[in-house]
C-alpha cells in the first residue's frame, strides 16, 4: 500500500502517520521492538516523503508508566524521522514531564481533543498540533463543515504566531470529526497564517484511502 501512496503523490507531497495501536495502546510501549521495526520496514518506500511518526499514546498510560519504555524505545528509532510523542494522560504536562522531553529533544504534541487539557508547552523546536475534536460528529456529515469552531481556529492561530521564534518546524493535522472536512479545516487555519488556499481534489482522496 505505501508504494502506492508515494506513486500517488506529487513528489512535494508529504506524510506523518501514526504507529499501530498494537504498540501504543496494546503493548503500552513495553517489550515492542519487532513490532517498531515491522512498522518502520513497512514505511519505508515512503521514507523521502515521511515528515514525522507520531507515538499516540492512550489516555490511561502515564508519563511514570511509559518512561522507561520510552528511553528503550528511542535508543534504536532511527533518526532520519521525527517522532513526536502524544501524550493524553494530565502526568504528561508536569514538569517532571516537560524537563525530560525537553532533555531528550522529544516534541510533546498539542492537541484540540475532548478531555485533554493541554497547556501547549514546546519540548522541542518542532511544534506538532493534531485538531481532533469531541467526535459528535457522524462519518454521514464528513464532507462539509457541520460544527463551526472559527473562534477555536482563530486561538490556534494566534498561539501559532507567538512561537514564530521559537520553532523553526511545524505539522498541524485536522480530522474529519473537529469540523466536519478536514482540508476546509485546514484552509480555515491556513488563511489565520496568510498561507494560500489547498484545492481539494475528491479523485485523489479516493484513491489514497486506505
Amino acid at each position: 500500500m505505501t508504494k502506492k501512496w508515494l506513486a500517488d503523490t506529487p513528489t512535494d507531497f508529504r506524510f506523518t502517520a501514526k504507529f499501530p495501536a498494537r504498540i501504543t495502546h496494546e503493548h503500552k510501549l513495553k517489550n515492542v521492538k519487532p513490532l517498531v521495526i515491522e512498522f518502520l520496514s513497512s514505511m519505508a518506500p515512503l521514507k523521502s516523503k515521511i515528515l514525522a511518526l507520531v507515538l499516540q499514546l492512550p489516555p490511561t498510560l502515564s508519563f511514570e508508566e511509559a518512561k522507561p519504555h520510552l528511553d528503550e524505545l528511542f535508543s534504536y528509532l532511527p533518526n532520519y524521522y521525527r517522532f513526536p510523542v502524544e501524550g493524553r494522560h494530565h502526568s504528561w504536562f508536569t514538569d517532571d514531564s516537560i524537563d525530560y522531553l525537553r532533555e531528550k529533544n522529544i516534541c510533546l504534541v498539542w492537541n484540540d481533543i475532548a478531555g485533554v487539557h493541554n497547556p501547549l508547552l514546546l519540548t522541542t523546536d518542532m511544534v506538532y498540533v493534531r485538531l481532533i475534536g469531541d467526535r459528535s460528529i457522524t462519518e454521514s456529515q464528513f464532507g462539509k463543515v457541520a460544527k463551526d469552531r472559527t473562534e477555536q481556529i482563530k486561538r490556534w492561530a494566534a498561539k501559532l504566531k507567538t512561537i514564530e521564534d521559537e520553532a523553526t518546524f511545524g505539522i498541524v493535522m485536522a480530522n474529519n470529526h473537529y469540523e466536519g472536512f478536514g482540508p476546509a479545516t485546514a484552509n480555515s487555519l491556513g488563511l489565520e497564517l496568510d498561507l494560500p488556499d489547498l484545492v481539494w481534489d475528491e479523485k485523489k482522496q479516493q484513491r489514497l484511502e486506505i
